[in-house]
């Protein structure tokens, strides 16, 4: 279970990295909700998720992430909590920051995605 639920998060991360729409897709569960400070968001797509992501990012150069950490807590056959760390970088490889993310992912048809999450980046 914890091999496929980090093959999940890189082929996020991946998708994220190459503005690949189907891996975004196949990793967003939608209806997808994120906690930012106090402040819920909820997307209806993982196209409108990625749209707002590519906006907020736009901000501050970024051009990749790479995966530092992941810890998962396995709750139920489908659902498990990630204990989620990521670094962002610029387009000259200059660290932005490295983030840490609390992940909700479920199975779901019988793979892996994040259905939500709460997060500092």
């Amino acid at each position: 279970m914890e091999v496929e639920i980090k093959a999940s998060i890189s082929r996020f991360i991946n998708g994220l990295n190459n503005h690949d729409l189907v891996d975004i897709e196949a990793t967003v569960f939608c209806p997808h909700f994120r906690i930012r400070g106090t402040n819920l968001k909820i997307w209806d797509t993982a196209k409108e998720f990625f749209d707002d992501f590519k906006a907020l990012v736009d901000s501050d150069n970024w051009k990749y992430s790479i995966i530092d950490d992941i810890k998962i807590d396995i709750v139920s056959d489908e659902k498990a909590h990630v204990d989620f760390t990521f670094s962002r970088f610029t387009k000259d490889d200059s660290l932005i920051g490295q983030y840490k993310n609390l992940l909700i992912m479920t199975k779901h048809n019988g793979s892996w995605g994040i259905r939500g999450g709460s997060n500092c980046g």
